[in-house]
């Protein structure tokens, strides 16, 4: 089973929509993926119809006393599965902490899933934290959305000194544009500079568009349901990007 981890320091900048769209285009593939929202905030369980789903539950997943496998639930397509959000982050953050690998125990959570799946994405919570830890130990690549912003892009690179001191050497970090405006100057200029200041920079841009918005509407993927508009072209552009990374 290949990981795959949608991750940003910072907030608000394209995670879950690129998260939901990449699972739904990789099921559409024929490839069985399961989707783990680990935001507190559920957007991605909410996009798919799903409410909270491991409240007052998450000290028996971590303990081993609950396999995880029952915390799955189906979407209406075929060949995706949700583990649906949770609050109970602290709860994890306090057993994790307490754990004699805390570092990884989300790997050792996920290893009885590969019989079932080819593919496991998450859709990560924003900032550093022990889940965070975890999510970069257990994860194949790291895919990370970023606005052609000077902030944004200082945040990514804090991510990567992170990752360094951290001596997390395995994982493959790649950063790719999110919410790109061209009506915006400092975008326009940015998507064209950053590729020699990121040489890891997928050439994808993610439009800043109204289909993206409408997901909420719709409770669907944009390439559910608007396939043939800009952002859902970006998204297969993505989708197709990563799927060679994992070799899938």
């Amino acid at each position: 089973m290949h990981v795959l981890a949608l991750y940003n320091l910072k907030g608000g900048v394209g995670k879950t929509a690129a998260s939901v769209n990449l699972a739904h285009l990789a099921s559409q593939s024929g490839i069985p993926t399961l989707l783990w929202d680990l935001d507190p905030q559920g957007a991605s369980s909410w996009y798919f119809g799903k409410e909270s789903g491991l409240e007052g539950k998450t000290k028996g997943l971590i303990r081993g006393k609950s396999p995880l496998a029952e915390f799955i639930q189906p979407t209406p397509f075929e060949n995706l599965d949700i583990i649906p959000a949770n609050l109970d982050n602290h709860t994890i953050e306090h057993w994790l902490n307490k754990s004699e690998k805390p570092h990884k125990q989300l790997k050792r959570l996920i290893k009885p899933l590969h019989e079932d799946y080819s593919l496991l994405i998450f859709d990560c919570p924003p900032g550093y934290s022990l889940l965070a830890e975890n999510i970069l130990h257990a994860a194949d690549i790291i895919a990370c959305p970023i606005i052609p912003t000077y902030l944004s892009i200082r945040t990514y690179a804090q991510i990567v000194a992170h990752q360094a001191k951290s001596k997390i050497r395995d994982i493959k970090l790649y950063p790719f544009l999110s919410m790109v405006d061209r009506r915006k100057k400092l975008h326009r200029e940015l998507v064209d500079d950053l590729p020699q200041m990121i040489k890891t920079l997928l050439p994808i841009s993610i439009p800043y568009a109204s289909a993206v918005e409408q997901m909420g509407e719709n409770q669907l993927p944009v390439t559910a349901f608007a396939a043939s508009s800009p952002a859902g072209m970006a998204y297969q552009a993505l989708w197709k990007e990563l799927s060679l990374k994992l070799g899938l």
